[in-house]
């Protein structure tokens, strides 16, 4: 998960950094006090309720 700045400087804003049409769809839902409420990578959800929902490595 990153965001465009970070992306552009080094060379992943193709596929990270921003949502659109053909990115990964990587995503944070925070909470107020800023704890990851729920979480998506390429469009999967990896988090939810602060817990991770996929066990061992993610491809």
């Amino acid at each position: 998960l990153i965001t465009s700045n970070p992306a552009r400087r080094l060379g992943i804003d193709d596929r990270k950094g921003s949502l659109e049409a053909g990115k990964d769809a990587d995503l944070l839902v925070l909470s107020e006090d800023l704890d990851i409420e729920k979480g998506f990578a390429k469009g999967e959800q990896i988090v939810e309720d602060g817990k991770g929902v996929i066990e061992g490595p993610y491809e």
